[in-house]
């Protein structure tokens, strides 16, 4: 937990400054990616309005169409979500519980995101296992009936 600068030993910058994160403001970027980045980096979430502050040069729609299938649109919560996020944990619950507040609220402002993320919710729900192929070794703890 030293260093060595021109011979002369003192203590690392653990000790003086964070490390763990770069202190310095994030301004301007050239990609959407790359905003993605940061954003996630300072707020730990997608915030596009921050997003776009950093790319002056593009509109909403073109952040949103160049991370398409990296962030998700989630009307639960009425914010995108990134996609590892977005598609992870109870898929099925989730695109129920989305399923059902886009019959509730047709009119909801970003409705077509909405669906689209729905049908990616949709597309990953793994396919039910019948029961006939369930495979049971001698010994188990529970057994269905019937």
């Amino acid at each position: 937990m030293e260093r060595s600068i021109e011979g002369k030993l003192s203590k690392a910058d653990i000790f003086s400054q964070p490390v763990a994160f770069n202190p310095n403001e994030i301004t301007q970027v050239d990609t959407a990616i790359e905003a993605l980045s940061a954003s996630l980096n300072k707020f730990g979430e997608v915030n596009t309005d921050y997003m776009l502050s950093l790319m002056e040069d593009k509109s909403r729609e073109e952040l949103l169409s160049d991370l398409h299938e990296r962030i998700y649109y989630n009307p639960l919560i009425h914010a995108y979500e990134t996609a590892d996020k977005f598609i992870a944990g109870n898929v099925i619950e989730k695109a129920e519980k989305i399923g059902k507040y886009l019959e509730r609220h047709p009119q909801e402002e970003n409705s077509f995101a909405a669906s689209q993320s729905l049908n990616m919710l949709r597309e990953a729900a793994p396919r039910p296992i019948p029961f006939e192929e369930l495979d049971f070794n001698f010994g188990e703890r529970w057994i269905p009936q019937g």
